[in-house]
């Protein structure tokens, strides 16, 4: 998908394979990402939802907001493989909050408008959204890895060696070419 594992981030998720996280963006659309770089935000009503870094909520398999119940604290929590979200009570054991973060997939992806420098949103060219909770299409789920975020997979350095390496050979080729027509031009005026 043109990504890799990154850096650790404890509320951090990583999707393995081309699902995108449901977010709900300031002109209150759905919009889709994969970046997983979340936080627990306190919201007007005391609980705590999961956002992404700008503070907009993410959203579950059935397009609503995540969030916890009231006192529960955003450090105790976790995230399934399967998206599936819960808590841990002081003497350890695991409650299930009973939402799932949503996982979308487009059939084409690359028709997505992109909205910002993480957000997309559905446009004819992408296909309908897909939600991989509920459908029967022969599509591979994507999976959370939870503690990671998304990284780029690009070596700037590399890429930058890669630039000047494809420019000097742009220019070769181009003085080939001018003394070859050069010469041409030579040849043709012997002729005559």
């Amino acid at each position: 998908t043109g990504s890799e594992l990154a850096t650790e981030n404890p509320m951090g998720l990583f999707i393995q394979g081309d699902g995108f996280f449901a977010v709900q963006n300031e002109a209150g659309e759905v919009a889709y990402t994969r970046d997983g770089d979340l936080n627990w935000t306190l919201a007007a009503d005391g609980r705590l939802i999961l956002t992404n870094n700008s503070g907009n909520p993410i959203l579950d398999t059935q397009n609503n907001v995540i969030q916890l119940p009231q006192g529960v604290n955003g450090d105790n929590c976790a995230v399934d493989s399967d998206g599936s979200v819960y808590y841990f009570n002081p003497d350890g054991t695991a409650v299930d909050t009973n939402q799932d973060i949503g996982l979308f997939q487009f059939q084409n992806r690359e028709g997505l408008e992109k909205r910002s420098t993480n957000m997309f949103v559905e446009t004819d060219a992408s296909g309908q959204v897909i939600n991989e909770s509920n459908t029967n299409l022969p599509i591979a789920r994507s999976s959370i890895v939870q503690g990671y975020i998304e990284g780029s997979n690009v070596n700037v350095a590399d890429e930058m060696v890669n630039l000047i390496v494809t420019q000097r050979a742009y220019e070769l080729n181009s003085k080939a070419i001018t003394t070859s027509d050069s010469m041409m031009e030579t040849a043709n005026n012997l002729r005559r």
